[in-house]
C-alpha cells in the first residue's frame, strides 16, 4: 500500500494567479504554479537538460522552458509546443488544490 504525504508549502495568496514559486520539499525542487486560482506542482527542472523551469515563462496554461522553448501543459504535463525533439512530458505533475 502506498502512503501519500501532504505538505503545506504556500498559501494561495502567496502565489498570485499567473505566477510561480520555486520551493524544496524533502530534497526535491518543486515549482508551484497558480493557474486561475488553482495551484499545480511540477518537478522544477525540464526533462530535457534539467534546466530550471522557474527561469521560463507562463502563457495561459503553458509553462515554457527558457532553454529550448518547449511548452508544457500545466494541467497534465503534455508537450504543447516543441521547436526541437522533446517528446518527454513534464514529470510528476499534480493538482495541488
Amino acid at each position: 500500500m502506498s502512503v501519500t504525504k501532504t505538505f503545506k508549502v504556500a498559501r494561495l495568496q502567496d502565489i498570485p494567479p499567473g505566477s510561480m514559486k520555486a520551493i524544496m520539499i524533502l530534497n526535491h525542487d518543486i515549482l508551484i504554479i497558480n493557474l486561475d486560482g488553482i495551484l499545480y506542482g511540477v518537478e522544477a527542472r525540464c526533462p530535457h537538460k534539467s534546466y530550471p523551469l522557474k527561469l521560463g515563462s507562463l502563457k495561459k496554461r503553458a509553462l515554457r522552458c527558457g532553454f529550448r522553448h518547449v511548452e508544457f501543459d500545466i494541467k497534465d504535463g503534455k508537450v504543447l509546443f516543441q521547436p526541437i525533439d522533446a517528446r518527454r512530458p513534464a514529470r510528476n505533475l499534480k493538482r495541488c488544490g
